[in-house]
């Protein structure tokens, strides 16, 4: 039996995720399995799109596939006849004495009808094992569900429980019943190891259990040059810390730094150009991004913080950075849609006073913001939280400025720590929408502290945490995310040794270099 979960499917092409279900398609094609089941999370939000792209996929499997949907599958209504697509009316396969059956707990409980075909199930005489497959870990689901199940699993026939949504592999007990949980196969959430089908084996009673990887997004296997490229391209955003890591960076021949204008702004000039020109000179394609102050409106005055920002570009100018990173204004969707007057002096501010970074030619890439739990999710929302704001910016300021120039700056935990947005513009839509409008990326960990998902926290390891970059490296593999700087933007720690970490995982490229 293959067990695949948690893929969360786009409408989108050219994505890591629909990568990996053609990945599994083909792989599970050449293997003999008796069943493959799907345990829900198959698409990103179970639009109709979204179902008929997964299915044209899957419609190449040539061995027998069992499916129910998960929570995310639920997100959008759409008609019957599309949402049958997402389950099978047969929720059970039985092979000699052995019988699977999915429950469908996309509602986080198990309903009447499961548990009345379930029950069919176990009137066959002849099964010796059964297998448990159900979306949501047990303890997550309803009080009822859970004493159902309770009941169920003192069955001596129950040998098996596969569970997922919590993307990420362990094993433990319902009672006496050994549950499987998986870690599944989207590489923007799979923690701990690739995308992967888990693969169970039943011989004499006993299961095994064995994993098949998609391991594109693994950089340890990949080629010397492309580690290499991707090692060169890390560095790090200093943050407030200015002096501190534009020194480690010559210790550590990092070659791409951001320094954040304000806090640098605190440092003495002269003392910060003489150590940016030693880091120059001492290590090769040393690259300098200039981070500028936020921009807001006030109905008085128009454009506010200009000072700052104006100082900034001033010092961007003075240590003769080749980047530029820059928010959107911290304005409304509607204040910047709906009002063409405020729309314009932003664009007319921005433009003016970045005029001689345009003249010498300077990358000027646009990042983007993430939603507030303070926020309404409507037009009074700010603005630059999804790929289409983002564009429509970078569009404005390309066709006014006539330079072209401008671009993206992807923020990594910003679009991922996105809700609800994050539900229909996830990392692989970004990807696919505006990776190749590139021109720097922001990555970092996000982390649930105090009842909410927080943001820049530390990285030690490509997959280890919340977010799985194995997405993010397989599109900049595979051409679909440009080749630019990767900062490490971590705040309350010294980012350096998030750095060391990643640098680690990519494997020893530096004595690879030395040796060739």
């Amino acid at each position: 039996m293959a067990v695949l979960s948690d893929l969360h499917l786009s409408e989108f092409s050219n994505t890591s995720q629909e990568a990996v279900l053609r990945w599994a398609v083909d792989t599970l094609n050449q293997c003999n399995f008796d069943v493959i089941v799907f345990n829900g999370d198959m698409t990103q939000r179970g639009c109709a799109n979204q179902v008929h792209h997964f299915n044209s996929i899957v419609a190449g499997l040539d061995i027998p596939l069992i499916r129910v949907p998960g929570n995310t599958d639920r997100r959008t209504e759409i008609g019957e006849s599309d949402r049958s697509l997402l389950f099978s009316e047969n929720r059970s396969f039985v092979l000699g004495s052995c019988g699977v059956f999915l429950f469908d707990s996309s509602h986080g409980r198990i309903e009447m009808g499961d548990r009345e075909r379930y029950l069919e199930l176990t009137r066959n005489a002849n099964l010796t094992s059964i297998a448990l497959v159900n979306h949501y870990p047990f303890d997550l689901l309803d009080k009822n569900s859970q004493e159902w199940l309770c009941v169920v699993s003192q069955d001596s026939r129950v040998s098996l429980a596969v569970v997922g949504h919590n993307h990420e592999d362990s094993v433990d007990f319902f009672g006496s019943l050994e549950v499987h949980r998986i870690r599944g196969l989207d590489p923007d959430t799979a923690r701990g190891g690739d995308p992967s089908v888990a693969c169970f084996f039943l011989d004499k009673g006993k299961w095994t259990r064995e994993a098949l990887e998609f391991e594109e997004g693994r950089v340890s296997l990949w080629e010397t040059d492309e580690k290499q490229e991707l090692e060169r391209a890390l560095g790090f955003s200093c943050m407030n810390q200015t002096l501190d890591g534009i020194s480690w960076a010559i210790e550590n021949n990092v070659e791409a730094v951001e320094i954040r204008g304000p806090s640098a702004l605190q440092e003495n000039f002269d003392e910060l150009n003489e150590l940016v020109k030693a880091w120059r000179s001492q290590v090769e394609g040393a690259y300098l991004s200039v981070h500028l102050p936020d921009l807001f409106w006030d109905s008085k005055i128009g454009v506010k913080n200009c000072d700052l920002w104006n100082d900034s570009i001033e010092l961007a100018l003075e240590l003769e950075a080749q980047a530029m990173t820059i928010h959107p204004p911290r304005v409304s969707v509607a204040d910047l849609c709906d009002h063409g007057e405020i729309k314009n002096e932003f664009l007319e501010f921005k433009i003016s006073t970045l005029r001689p970074a345009i003249n010498s030619s300077m990358i000027l890439g646009i990042e983007n913001l993430h939603t507030n739990a303070s926020e309404e999710y409507d037009s009074s929302r700010g603005f630059g939280y999804t790929p289409q704001e983002i564009r429509m910016w970078i569009d404005l300021l390309r066709n006014t400025s006539c330079y072209q120039k401008w671009g993206f700056h992807f923020d990594v935990g910003h679009a991922f720590n996105n809700r609800p947005l994050s539900n229909e513009f996830s990392l692989n839509a970004w990807c696919s929408l505006l990776g190749r409008e590139a021109t720097g990326l922001h990555i970092h960990q996000i982390a649930f502290e105090g009842g909410k998902f927080r943001n820049h926290y530390p990285l030690y390891g490509w997959r280890k945490g919340l977010i799985s970059y194995t997405g993010i490296l397989w599109s900049w593999r595979n051409g679909f995310l440009n080749h630019v700087p990767m900062f490490v933007e971590i705040r309350d720690s010294e980012p350096w040794k998030s750095l060391k970490a990643l640098r680690y995982e990519i494997g020893a490229t530096r004595r690879e270099r030395e040796a060739g």
